[in-house]
């Protein structure tokens, strides 16, 4: 008995007979000793869309060109892999379940029920846990475009809800409730972050903007319809970080590097590509030949769930041929990913002393540190951005690539100094004769 679960598009004819072929619903089934199982994902796709021999090929079920694939995707694949897990223990405990018992323990982990709760009675920590299960569920959608929430932004409220536990066990205190969130949390929470957690002032910036976005929403699904707080003093500090970028003749210098160590070269590669394209490492690191069509690349942001179109540069072309005209495909962790770019950059002889900072317990502190210590994966981001700015891109047409949504915070991520857009300035003047 074969404990792949498979996926089908739902059959269904309009008024005239002719198949529905728009917004189909996708099934899944599934054998189990007692019976076949039919279950709805929810998830609904164009059967243009849809992938009907996906096993066979190794692909996903729904093609790179139906909107919110990505995380659609992410969703089946959890299911399946739930319904093998659970088919396998009922296999392996001999336990008999119905064919309705299974799919009722399918449902607590594909669409868990909306906890019962009282408004009245709810606090800030019941309705930051039952927020981040609505995400995760889908009860809960966007509110633009009513796609499925990005894992990073579940696991951006998942890290607040730890935070503050941390910090309600460090006060000895049970619970936060709404009119706890006022300014005297504020100060004391602030304290905890720099003096007990250590750290950085954007980090504290990042949480304090999340816990008021919690709020605004408690707000508009009738959880919490006050504010405890005054805006001018429950403000998020921002802190503009060191980060590098690097330029055009290092990259040349990168690709040219003799490295005999394979993980090290694929690493390498993997580096490269991403300053020519400003995939972030999330993005890299699941990326195959099926989202490059017509030497452009088309996917969804892991991190953000946005759709970019990106083009190819030249310059990855010779990568490609060296993978067989693919991407390198290196399964490999962040951290480990970091420490082997920082290597590969110390190869490089990426020696120069730059100036640098951090915002520990609140207050900056500058020092020097050689280059190379200062490059990580988001490095090769920046790379893009930044070189592109420099050779006068149009900023809207980079942040087309980047994903970034407003000008004003594309500005603050490229690494272009005062002194370097003086001389942009100057030349660009020259060009026009003044």
């Amino acid at each position: 008995m074969s404990s792949t679960p498979k996926l089908y598009l739902e059959k269904r004819k309009d008024k005239e007979g002719n198949p529905i072929v728009k917004d189909c619903l996708i099934r899944m089934y599934i054998t189990i000793p007692d019976g076949r199982v039919e279950y709805s994902t929810g998830i609904r796709v164009d059967e243009k869309h849809f992938v009907t021999d996906y096993l066979k090929k190794g692909k996903d079920p729904i093609s790179v060109k139906a909107p919110n694939f990505g995380e659609n995707n992410d969703r089946l694949a959890a299911l399946t892999t739930e319904a093998s897990r659970l088919r396998n223990l009922i296999a392996a405990s001999k336990i008999p379940m119905s064919v309705k018992e299974f799919k009722e323990n399918i449902d607590l982990v594909h669409r868990p029920k909306r906890a019962e709760v009282v408004k009245d009675d709810t606090t800030f920590i019941d309705y930051l846990e039952l927020l981040i299960a609505q995400r995760k569920s889908g009860e809960k959608t966007k509110p633009k475009d009513g796609g499925m929430y990005s894992k990073a932004n579940i696991r951006k409220l998942k890290s607040l809800l730890s935070s503050l536990e941390r910090y309600l066990k460090y006060i000895k205190k049970k619970d936060l409730k709404f009119e706890d969130i006022n300014d005297a949390f504020y100060d004391r929470y602030k304290k905890f972050c720099y003096e007990v957690q250590e750290i950085q002032i954007s980090t504290f910036g990042g949480v304090i903007k999340d816990i008021k976005a919690v709020m605004e929403e408690a707000r508009k699904d009738k959880f919490n319809l006050e504010k405890h707080y005054s805006e001018n003093k429950f403000v998020s500090p921002s802190y503009e970080s060191h980060a590098v970028a690097l330029t055009l003749e290092q990259l040349d210098i990168i690709y040219k590097l003799h490295i005999d160590d394979p993980i090290l070269d694929q690493v390498r590669d993997m580096f490269l590509i991403g300053c020519y394209t400003a995939l972030r490492f999330s993005d890299l690191s699941n990326l195959t030949i099926d989202k490059l069509e017509d030497n452009v690349i088309r996917l969804t942001q892991v991190k953000t769930g946005s759709r970019v179109t990106i083009p190819v540069s030249k310059k990855i072309h010779p990568i490609l041929e060296k993978y067989g005209n693919s991407f390198p495909f290196l399964k490999i962790k962040l951290h480990d990913y970091n420490v082997s770019v920082r290597e590969i950059m110390k190869m490089a002889k990426f020696n120069t002393k730059i100036e640098t900072s951090d915002s520990k317990k609140g207050t900056v502190n500058k020092y020097e540190v050689e280059l190379f210590k200062k490059i990580s994966s988001h490095t090769a981001r920046r790379t893009y951005a930044t070189i592109m700015f420099k050779l006068r891109v149009p900023t809207l047409l980079i942040m087309a690539v980047t994903g970034h949504k407003t000008e004003a915070s594309f500005l603050k991520y490229i690494r272009a100094t005062n002194e370097d857009k003086a001389f942009m300035m100057a030349e660009e003047m020259e060009r026009l004769g003044l």
